[in-house]
């Protein structure tokens, strides 16, 4: 039994593997934590955004800069629980930070 079908061309791209930076090897800090007005965060890599994430997703503070530490001032921010994205020149992280 053949089925009827039409020819079909297939065309297929490789590339060369890409590294891609690794989260779980990406080293920052972040400190105190929990926290009662403003944490350290410090990375080996030019750290180039900050984003403060609530529990529901909420931006609630987002800092740019171009700096291996920064004193990051939580003091506008209620007490809870957050999600800090950190981007570097070498990638990107996401930690939990507890404001009291």
């Amino acid at each position: 039994y053949t089925m009827p079908a039409e020819d079909v061309t297939l065309t297929a791209k490789f590339q060369e593997k890409v590294s891609v930076s690794n989260p779980e090897t990406l080293t920052i800090s972040m400190y105190p934590n929990p926290s009662r007005g403003n944490v350290i965060i410090t990375s080996d890599y030019i750290i180039i955004e900050i984003s403060v994430y609530d529990m529901t997703g909420k931006l609630v503070k987002k800092v740019n800069t171009e700096a291996e530490q920064v004193d990051l001032q939580l003091s506008a921010i209620e007490p809870g629980l957050y999600f800090v994205k950190i981007i570097t020149s070498a990638g990107e992280k996401m930690m939990k930070l507890q404001v009291l």
